[in-house]
């Protein structure tokens, strides 16, 4: 902090040391005072003097690249922008979700009556055989996790096929016409052709494939059918018929009596569900890493520990780079620490009933927390309020530690990869002008050099000190003196009459006095001035800007 400050000159004054640059007049007592002298009944008047304007910059001296500074008006605010975060991986289940199903099922020919009848015009006749199975495997899909809340849609390049196992289905397939299938209504096919075979005796027959290209939960399912995912158990259930109708022409028994085996040998397989995408509701939780905000180049002026920071409007610039198709909802315990203490807690999200920090999926967005409800610019895409987010500044912390955790939201449907690592990148910046809330408190301590050797001789029992001051800073300036000896230990019986408040925005008359007994102020080596810069009701609101100051004028110095 630069020697020239807003009390500098005070203190100055009643050290009777001068201060250059500050004042119109200097003093040295040990050439202008002869030390024998006695004081008279109204003590020694030195000459008038003025000071010229003390800018609020000569207070607080901004480090370069520290975390106060002004903006292209002058206008004092913090500033801190967040370390490169690593990023969070979002992964969501692994490979296949479902095992394979399959059964076999046999047919008897001769139990279907539908072959034993005599066709009037056995040219024109065709006669159906009917096949039907039901499918009802109960599935545990591998490693999709807790965090799955519903299936809607699984994309899968499974199959079902139908396989003729008897090889006596060569000796009849000439009369096969063509064979029509159906399939429960949660399969989404590929192609609906591959639900109807013809041309037996030229293609593989005895072999058939149905392919289908995803399995629909949210399906209009019919009566008996099931397809479902239970969130608790991880379980898959599905339940429907695999139909057959066969379609064959000139339909006479005898000519199966050739036969040997009477019935046919079926097997159904359907196939693993080996999927890369799922859609649904998901509630995938994971921590959100962040550094600690450290705030080690503040100036002295506000890292005193009886400083109260009261910012009307501080605003946390939040942005998150999300590559997860689902929309993000953003959590966080804020814990801000002093000299290793902590000093205050702040949860803010949904989970903790302020309004919820979301962030849409597969986007870069930015949100801006705030105090109060502030404007926002077209680039950003909410303002979250939080009331007491000033909490965790009004004692001026050195560090900052934000635990952070995100989950998607589960109300949303959305596509997500299997085992595709999405990326989340967070990244901050804290923006706080330092417009003055109603309780900020600021504390100044200025001491003056080596008095000792001045006084040491001097018969003093007073020091009084009167100004008319000229206060463009919007704060009330309340200060007090304190008498230190050589051994940096504080002179009881030097007391100041009585402290003086310079009030913010207007011009007030001070008088400062400072009384004791001529050995006290022997002993004395130096003055500690301790002003409380406060604000008000009245003053709240207003900016504090470097070029606001202090001027003192008609100052006048009576030693007795």
């Amino acid at each position: 902090m630069k020697k020239t400050q807003i009390f500098t000159i005070i203190c100055c004054y009643i050290a009777l040391a001068a201060t250059t640059g500050c004042v119109d007049n200097k003093y040295d007592l040990g050439k202008e005072i002869d030390k024998k002298w006695g004081f008279g009944e109204n003590g020694l008047i030195l000459p008038n003097s003025n000071t010229s304007d003390m800018h609020l910059s000569q207070i607080i001296e901004l480090k370069k690249n520290g975390q106060l500074t002004t903006d292209a008006d002058g206008n004092y605010l913090f500033y801190k922008k967040g370390k490169s975060q690593d990023e969070t991986i979002v992964c969501v289940g692994y490979g296949s979700i479902c095992n394979t199903a399959e059964n076999n099922y046999t047919y008897y020919f001769r139990q279907d009556s539908t072959l034993e009848i005599t066709p009037k015009y056995p040219e024109l006749d065709i006669n159906t055989m009917r096949f039907t199975t039901s499918t009802s495997p109960n599935y545990k899909p591998d490693r999709l996790g807790e965090h799955v809340r519903a299936l809607d849609y699984v994309d899968t390049p499974m199959s079902i096929v139908v396989e003729w196992l008897d090889n006596n289905i060569k000796d009849f397939a000439p009369y096969i016409s063509k064979i029509k299938y159906s399939v429960p209504s949660y399969y989404v096919l590929e192609d609906e052709n591959d639900l109807v075979a013809t041309n037996m005796a030229t293609n593989r027959f005895g072999y058939h494939v149905i392919r289908c290209k995803g399995v629909d939960f949210n399906a209009a399912l019919a009566e008996g059918e099931v397809a479902s995912y239970n969130n608790e158990t991880g379980q898959i259930s599905f339940k429907g018929d695999i139909k057959m109708d066969c379609f064959i022409d000139y339909a006479y028994m005898n000519l199966y009596d050739t036969i040997s085996n009477p019935y046919i040998n079926i097997r159904t397989t359907v196939g693993s569900l080996t999927t890369d995408r799922v859609t649904g509701r998901f509630e995938k939780r994971e921590n959100v890493e962040m550094e600690p905000i450290t705030f080690d180049d503040m100036p002295d002026l506000i890292k005193n520990e009886e400083v109260v920071i009261d910012i009307d409007n501080p605003i946390v610039r939040l942005t998150i780079d999300n590559e997860v198709p689902a929309r993000a909802l953003i959590n966080a315990t804020v814990k801000a620490y002093r000299n290793g203490t902590e000093t205050t807690r702040l949860n803010i999200g949904e989970a903790y009933g302020t309004d919820s920090i979301k962030f849409e999926g597969k986007k870069t967005q930015t949100v801006w927390i705030s105090r109060k409800p502030t404007e926002i610019p077209d680039s950003v895409s909410d303002n979250i309020v939080v009331d007491n987010i000033i909490d965790i500044m009004r004692i001026m912390p050195d560090k900052i530690n934000i635990d952070g955790w995100a989950h998607t939201d589960s109300s949303q449907v959305v596509t997500m990869g299997l085992n595709y690592k999405y990326k989340v990148y967070p990244t901050y910046e804290l923006v706080a002008p330092l417009v003055i809330g109603k309780n900020m408190k600021l504390v100044y301590i200025k001491e003056t050099d080596d008095l000792h050797s001045k006084l040491d001789k001097l018969e003093i029992n007073s020091l009084t000190m009167t100004a008319s001051i000229t206060n463009t800073i919007p704060l009330d300036l309340t200060t007090t003196l304190k008498a230190i000896d050589t051994q940096n230990r504080e002179i009881k019986d030097i007391v100041l009459t009585q402290a003086q408040i310079i009030k913010g925005l207007s011009d007030t008359d001070i008088t400062l006095t400072i009384v004791g007994k001529p050995e006290d102020f022997q002993k004395l080596d130096k003055l500690e001035l301790k002003a409380y810069a406060e604000s008000s009701e009245v003053l709240a609101g207003q900016t504090l800007n470097e070029n606001q100051a202090l001027r003192l004028e008609n100052i006048k110095i009576t030693i007795k």
